[in-house]
């Protein structure tokens, strides 16, 4: 009985080993079975996104470069003389005529030389007239006998002295008149003041910059660009040209005037010549002055602006998500998207099928076929 029992024990061991293995396979097919319903389940979840409509429009097309105020002249204005700076009777901005006092230097050590070469020349003067008039008088006692050559001699050689004594002290005089006048700095030319470094009573130095003036009478843009633009850029072709007043950013009309045959030998770019076509501008820009020019480079046809950043890219090609069924549905571009300005590419609408919207936000959580939730603009 014992060997029996011993065996009959052995046997409900192994049934209880077999259906405890079956139950752990139910189990894990259970297991298995729920986990892949839960990631699929996941999977499913619609993606939010933002779309835009296919509209299409037309785009003009505009290269934006940097571009120079040039005036037809442009000159240094330097001081004569050392001073200290007493008066600015012009900002910068200003019109000026040739001839205008611009500053006013002080220097009292000029004003004593003057004062005192002015004395020296009017004695000087009076010596000379004095010595002449003795002369004359002398000349008509020899005529009569009163007087001998030798008294009418020494009385020419005084007029001699006293002649060079004057001629001395006058070239005195109006150098130290001329260091005066320099005191009193003028504008070679008429034109605008572009620019003034020193301020009331800062000291220059004689050979100084002390201002810049500017021709008014033939200004023009110039910006140096590369030969694509330069080719595909013409004569007549209309440029917005925008410039920083105090306050605000305008801008004014302008038309391209020429364009350069060959390359400057230094900077290696080709010059675009710009006129402003409402003169009034001029009396805001400033020779010198840098300024943003947008030159009309074409016109796009039929095509949709969206922001740069729906452009993905797929094993290097660029493609865009489209909203159509509530599925994302990739469209790829059989080119680079051209660009319109800084933050938007225009794209032809004869890629896209009806019913479709551009995805222009959470493009780049999507695949093919992901279900997507429309959302409410902002």
């Amino acid at each position: 009985m014992s060997g029996k029992s011993r065996d009959f024990s052995l046997q409900w061991k192994r049934f209880f080993w077999i259906v405890g293995i079956f139950l752990a396979l139910v189990l894990l097919l259970y297991f298995r079975f729920t986990s892949s319903r839960q990631v699929e389940g996941i999977a499913e979840i619609p993606v939010p996104v933002r779309v835009v409509p296919i509209r299409a429009e037309r785009i003009k097309l505009y290269d934006t470069v940097i571009g120079r105020i040039e005036g037809e002249q442009s000159v240094k204005v330097l001081s004569g003389v050392a001073g200290f700076v007493v008066d600015i009777g012009k900002s910068r901005g200003d019109s000026v005529k040739e001839g205008e006092v611009i500053m006013v230097l002080e220097d009292s050590g000029r004003l004593y030389e003057l004062r005192e070469a002015t004395g020296r020349h009017a004695l000087a003067r009076a010596d000379f007239d004095e010595a002449r008039r003795k002369h004359s008088q002398y000349k008509k006692l020899f005529d009569k006998g009163v007087v001998s050559r030798d008294e009418l001699d020494s009385a020419l050689s005084a007029v001699n002295r006293a002649q060079a004594q004057l001629e001395a002290f006058e070239a005195s005089y109006k150098k130290a008149k001329w260091y005066y006048d320099r005191l009193k700095i003028r504008s070679p030319i008429s034109g605008t003041i572009t620019e003034i470094p020193p301020d009331t009573g800062q000291e220059v130095m004689q050979g100084e910059t002390v201002a810049r003036v500017a021709g008014n009478r033939k200004n023009s843009v110039i910006a140096g660009v590369d030969s694509s633009i330069a080719k595909r850029t013409r004569r007549g072709a209309k440029v917005v040209i925008e410039y920083k007043t105090p306050g605000e950013t305008r801008s004014a009309a302008g038309t391209v005037a020429g364009v350069s045959k060959e390359t400057d030998a230094y900077s290696t770019t080709y010059s675009l010549e710009i006129s402003v076509d409402d003169k009034d501008v001029w009396t805001e820009l400033w020779s010198g002055e840098f300024v943003n020019l947008k030159i009309e480079a074409g016109l796009l046809a039929d095509v949709v602006r969206i922001p740069i950043t729906a452009v993905l890219y797929k094993d290097r090609v660029p493609l865009i998500f489209v909203a159509r069924g509530g599925k994302a549905l990739e469209v790829f571009l059989k080119s680079e998207p051209v660009r319109v300005d800084s933050g938007t590419v225009a794209i032809p609408v004869s890629l896209f099928s009806g019913g479709s919207q551009i995805i222009i936000e959470g493009g780049s959580r999507l695949e093919e076929g992901r279900a997507v939730q429309i959302l409410k603009d902002r």
